[in-house]
């Protein structure tokens, strides 16, 4: 019987063999990097439609519609079908025009019910160095260093060689790389995308004198709102990991294993950022140095298939381990004074 548990219990737990490490990753570390990059696609294109054709009917429905579901009435809501406001994306208005008719339940009578109206745009292209190419460079400037920045973390996953995301060497190794100057350098660049937007915006509001952008602003806010915070958190995360590695030497604390569920690779879980997970395990690690090891056993694991959870003379050498090289890193930064070791040892004791 307990033969066939431990089988049951490999069966269930296929997805340990998977590169978790990988998946983990690109999912939930990069998932600030993808929002920044939808948000940016849709920030540049909310802008010139906003601009060229404006938003007034679906702002005047999206009212109506709001007013009736939830007051139970409402008023009259008219909508002026203008067509484009401002013709500046086409390189020659005369030669390829902009269409805009009514079609009628009666194709030969204009007084008969209104079927639709049509709007159409024509084939057009962006001209070099003209005032709107810099929007063209402007817009692949961001993705690019976006794909920059995701080779450079992808690299440094390979070069790694971290398979699964259940060891304390890949907790480790993404603290590394968010501290290394690289990865500094190069989420800086990203920042630089929506400075140039705002600027370059500014300018040609000012240069062309365009009065009419204020829509243009209040229609780009959320997916503005979306694009600093995935930003701000690209280039400051909110939380700081744990690293258990940072000056020491002793290379057994990486090989450590623990335990994170399967739902860690939904971006949306808090907990399944490596940032707060290091600070989960560190938190055991207290816990355990001053005699509760329920926090650990839940946390840690000495293998993954294991039928019974840490004894408590492994969550002894766990602690001896990790203590070790927590202990070196801050002799690296800088040893503390004796009177602070007897506190903390008289604390412990």
């Amino acid at each position: 019987m307990k033969r066939a548990n431990s089988l049951t219990k490999k069966l269930l737990s296929w997805w340990h063999y998977l590169p978790t490490a990988w998946i983990h990753f690109v999912v939930v570390e990069c998932s600030a990097v993808w929002a920044a990059l939808g948000s940016w696609v849709v920030l540049i294109g909310q802008i010139q439609t906003t601009t060229s054709i404006g938003n007034v009917v679906q702002d005047v429905a999206q009212k109506y519609f709001i007013s009736l579901f939830f007051l139970g009435f409402t008023g009259e809501q008219s909508a002026l079908f203008s067509g484009v406001k401002d013709p500046y994306f086409i390189d020659d208005p005369e030669e390829t025009p902009i269409k805009w008719f009514a079609t009628y339940q009666d194709k030969d009578d204009c007084t008969s019910q209104l079927k639709q109206c049509t709007l159409v745009l024509p084939a057009t292209s962006l001209k070099f160095l003209s005032a709107n190419f810099v929007w063209l460079l402007l817009a692949w400037a961001l993705p690019f260093t976006a794909a920059l920045l995701v080779f450079y973390k992808l690299f440094c996953l390979a070069r790694s060689g971290i398979w699964s995301f259940e060891t304390l060497a890949y907790l480790e190794f993404t603290e590394h790389m968010y501290a290394s100057m690289q990865y500094k350098v190069m989420s800086a660049l990203m920042a630089v995308s929506p400075i140039g937007l705002i600027v370059l915006w500014v300018a040609q509001i000012v240069i062309f004198q365009l009065s009419n952008q204020l829509d243009a602003l209040i229609a780009s806010i959320p997916a503005l709102g979306v694009l600093i915070i995935a930003i701000k958190t690209i280039c400051i995360p909110w939380v700081r990991g744990q690293r258990f590695h940072e000056h020491g030497d002793i290379h057994e604390v990486l090989s450590l294993r623990v335990k994170r569920p399967i739902m860690h690779i939904n971006p949306a879980n808090a907990s399944a950022h490596n940032a707060i997970w290091s600070l989960n395990i560190m938190r055991a690690l207290l816990l355990a140095k001053l005699g509760r090891y329920d926090v650990m056993k839940e946390y840690m694991f000495v293998d993954w298939d294991a039928d019974e959870e840490m004894s408590d003379e492994e969550c002894r050498r766990v602690v001896s381990i990790c203590e070790s090289a927590l202990t070196k890193d801050a002799v690296a930064v800088g040893a503390p004074s004796d009177s602070d070791s007897s506190t903390d040892e008289s604390f412990l004791r």
